[in-house]
């Protein structure tokens, strides 16, 4: 045997048994991601975490156990003050109308909304609303958000473009508040809000004699056609 056959010998051996080593670790991974999706890890996939504000996270249970058993934690406010001022407002505005609607702070986005687009889905998955205006069946009517005056475009300003493009091809509502906005202009849009919800026949009527006598119309006698859908349909035809 001549030493070029042992040098190709060797060299073919190192190629196959690279390329066996490759797929172990294809096959390893694919083992771990299965593992990953049975334990929650497919939340993860439609709905990602903010990488800017948590770090990455052991993915065993048991790993995620022990780092939360070492923490220290403390009760974070849900909503900034501000907020909290105008979740009052919607309250008592929503009060004071009759309208069997309930305020929800802080809802993730993804979980109001939904579409075929798989890549629309993460761009929204970390994304909140902080108050929300729901109906007695707990559907999403519209989503109210404190914006201050002046404030400089950036991140913060483009991702809330976002917000309410999801929300509008969504059908929802999207009321922005400003820090010179009086109680009086919410009303009128809460009132707006739900003249336009009754008069297309998108609730129940749930407005009373005393709602009615605050300016609010009078539900049609039947219900009307069904609003269609905005943005591009999941089946790629003509909506």
């Amino acid at each position: 045997m001549t030493i070029e056959i042992v040098i190709f010998a060797a060299v073919l051996i190192g190629v196959i048994g690279g390329l066996g080593l490759e797929r172990f670790r294809v096959y390893f991974e694919a083992v771990e991601d299965q593992k990953h999706v049975a334990t929650g890890g497919a939340l993860a996939l439609t709905r990602p975490r903010n990488e800017a504000q948590l770090p990455a996270l052991t993915r065993t249970p048991t790993a995620q156990l022990q780092q939360v058993t070492d923490a220290r934690f403390a009760p974070r406010r849900l909503i900034s003050n501000n907020e909290e001022q105008i979740f009052q407002a919607l309250e008592l505005i929503i009060h004071d109308l009759d309208l069997d609607w309930r305020v929800m702070a802080q809802v993730n986005l993804a979980e109001i909304v939904d579409s075929s687009d798989p890549d629309a889905l993460l761009a929204i998955g970390d994304q909140r609303v902080a108050l929300l205006i729901v109906s007695s069946a707990q559907m999403p009517l519209a989503a109210v958000e404190y914006q201050a005056l002046g404030q400089v475009r950036d991140e913060g300003t483009l991702r809330a473009a976002i917000r309410r493009e999801a929300l509008r091809r969504a059908d929802i509502d999207y009321i922005e508040i400003r820090s010179n906005d009086t109680p009086e202009m919410l009303r009128d849009q809460i009132r707006r809000l739900a003249a336009r919800l009754t008069a297309v026949g998108s609730m129940q009527p749930i407005i009373s004699p005393a709602a009615a006598a605050a300016g609010l119309p009078e539900p049609p006698p039947r219900q009307a056609a069904a609003r269609k859908p905005r943005g591009k349909p999941a089946s790629g035809t003509k909506p």
